[in-house]
């Protein structure tokens, strides 16, 4: 798949030499070895917002700070794409590489997976908003089905999912019913802002680099956050922080 982009491909496989096995921080040194060709002033990965819990607290929604992958890489981290959800990054996807879709979710993960599941689901929701004619096989269902309440990231996108995909859809990644108190939460809120960018990841970039971020959001139909969307922000975290349940 990459291929499809003109990456610059090393055929090193740097998993079977073992590099993995110390740290994740390996995926940089693509960085690394084309940073002087390149030019690159920094380091980016794609982390979105529900990838680490952390990032539900509005105190912790910044970028990262100077770490051990900065000081390694000799580059500071930016994350262009850590005040997006899924849905947002499905959404940019689809209108950015309508052709490359078909191609592009193949290589994501096996049939039977849960990510792949959801990513179909996730595609199914972008299309329905963008009114995109893609055409895409159904996935299967997931083989072994998620306990609600012990994946708060997974939880926090059925959120949305269920508004826009439908509950039996939704449904079949888990392995019980969903709460009630979550299908209310999902017909009572609007939920658009996971389809657009929180702009408290972005307040601490340069102004020129944010504002090139803003740009090309904008032009895929992604704006920023208003007052409600924080608010529904909050209301869906406090939501699921009651109904979890990791010893279940």
């Amino acid at each position: 798949m990459f291929e499809i982009f003109g990456s610059n491909v090393i055929c090193t496989n740097l998993v079977e030499i073992g590099l993995n096995r110390a740290s994740w921080s390996f995926m940089a040194i693509g960085n690394l070895l084309l940073r002087d060709s390149l030019k690159a002033d920094n380091i980016s990965f794609g982390t979105v917002t529900e990838a680490r819990p952390k990032y539900f607290r509005f105190a912790e929604q910044v970028q990262p700070g100077p770490s051990t992958m900065s000081e390694l890489t000799g580059m500071p981290v930016f994350n262009p794409v850590l005040g997006l959800t899924e849905v947002a990054t499905a959404q940019y996807a689809l209108e950015r590489f309508p052709h490359l879709i078909p191609k592009i979710f193949r290589s994501v993960a096996n049939p039977g997976e849960e990510k792949s599941y959801r990513k179909s689901l996730l595609l199914r929701a972008a299309a329905y908003r963008t009114e995109s004619a893609l055409q895409l096989d159904a996935a299967s269902p997931p083989e072994i089905p998620i306990v609600w309440g012990t994946n708060t990231s997974l939880d926090f996108l059925a959120v949305y999912l269920i508004k826009f995909v439908g509950l039996e859809a939704v449904q079949m990644s888990y392995r019980d019913p969903i709460p009630e108190a979550i299908l209310r939460l999902s017909e009572k809120l609007r939920l658009t802002f996971y389809a657009k960018a929180n702009s408290n990841f972005y307040g601490n970039l340069p102004r020129g680099l944010q504002g090139r971020l803003y740009e090309r959001l904008s032009a895929m139909g992604i704006g920023p956050y208003e007052s409600r969307d924080f608010s529904e922000f909050a209301q869906i975290i406090a939501a699921l922080g009651a109904l979890s349940n990791p010893q279940r």
